[in-house]
Formats: structure tokens, C-alpha cells, sequence
């Protein structure tokens, strides 16, 4: 074998040694290990948005749309209100992905924003709605049931809280611990200069 050989494969395995310890790297503060509560945090919410805001704010927006769920009644749902509950729905998903990615502070005001435009769709065009009517079944109060199902999205908003108020401070204790290591930390002497 040539010396350029060598040396051309001794510069591709570095190249390629470089490259490994950067993905590495990468990969590594990604898929850095969380505490196990956090994780549970981010679970709940999971199953929270499933539950509440894909599942039946999905069938609420995909009844409008299709035409089932139109009542030209006051208060009832509109192709208006429709599209703002999607959109809620839509920013919540954003939010979650977001707390996903470890980003809590875009991710609070994302998931806040997108349950409060939620739940307000969902006050005020169902629950209120509902609240003056008897349902199939013969329930005088079906509003109950309607809370029942999109309510539970104020559990996403308040893992986001939770989740935002314990990174910023886990953020002062390390800003607090660096700076004692800084003020602790030895310094050279100016005697022996």
C-alpha cells in the first residue's frame, strides 16, 4: 500500500471519527435522561390532549364540518367556532411537541394559549348550549357530561405549568451553583508574583 493511500484512509477515518463524536453528542443532549416525574408530567398531558382535545375536539370540529353538529340555534356551533377550536387544538399539539423537545417556556405559553381558545370554544358554544336542553337519553342536565369531555384539557395546561415552573428552577440552582464554584474557586496569589 501507498503512502498516499494510508494517508487518504487515515483522513477518511478521522473525518469519520469527527462525525460520529459530533451525532454522538447531539444524540446525547436529546436524549438526555429526564427525572422520572417530569416524565409522568409530559404522559399526563399526553393522555390528556388524546383524551380531551384530539379525540372529542376532534369530533366536535369533524361534526361541524360535516354538517352533523350545526344547529343554527343561539350559542350553538358555527364553522367560525369550529375553526377556532382546531386551531386551539392545533397550538396545543404544538405545545406538546414542544415539551417533548424539552422547550418549557414556548411550550407553557403554546399549551395555555391553545386550551384557553380551546375551552372557551367549548364553554361557550356546547356547555352553555347544552345547559338549556334535555339530551336523547332523557338527561335534564347534559352539560355535565360535555364537561366531562372537554374539561380534562386543563390538566394538559397545568402540566405545562408545572413543567415550566420546575425548569426555571432548575435553571437558578445551576445559575446559583456555577456562580459558587466561581466565587469558590482558587485563585493565584499575588504575593508570589
Amino acid at each position: 500500500m501507498s503512502k498516499r493511500n494510508r494517508l487518504d484512509r487515515q483522513k477518511n477515518l478521522e473525518k469519520e471519527k469527527a462525525l460520529h463524536e459530533l451525532n454522538s453528542k447531539a444524540s446525547e443532549k436529546f436524549m438526555k435522561k429526564e427525572p422520572l416525574p417530569i416524565l409522568l408530567i409530559k404522559i399526563v398531558m399526553l393522555a390528556s390532549f388524546l383524551y380531551s382535545g384530539f379525540f372529542y375536539g376532534g369530533v366536535t370540529v369533524v361534526g361541524v364540518y360535516t354538517g352533523a353538529m350545526t344547529v343554527t340555534e343561539k350559542g350553538a356551533l358555527t364553522l367560525g367556532s369550529a375553526n377556532a377550536m382546531l386551531a386551539g387544538i392545533l397550538i396545543m399539539l404544538l405545545g406538546l411537541m414542544l415539551a417533548f423537545l424539552k422547550k418549557y417556556i414556548i411550550s407553557f405559553l403554546a399549551s395555555v394559549g391553545g386550551a384557553l381558545i380551546y375551552l372557551y370554544v367549548a364553554y361557550e358554544r356546547v356547555i352553555k348550549f347544552a345547559s338549556g336542553r334535555v339530551s336523547a337519553s332523557g338527561d335534564v342536565n347534559p352539560q355535565t357530561k360535555y364537561m366531562l369531555w372537554y374539561y380534562p384539557i386543563a390538566v394538559f395546561a397545568a402540566g405545562s405549568f408545572v413543567l415550566l415552573t420546575v425548569s426555571v428552577i432548575m435553571k437558578i440552582k445551576k445559575k446559583r451553583r456555577l456562580r459558587e464554584m466561581r466565587d469558590n474557586a482558587p485563585v493565584k496569589s499575588i504575593v508570589e508574583d
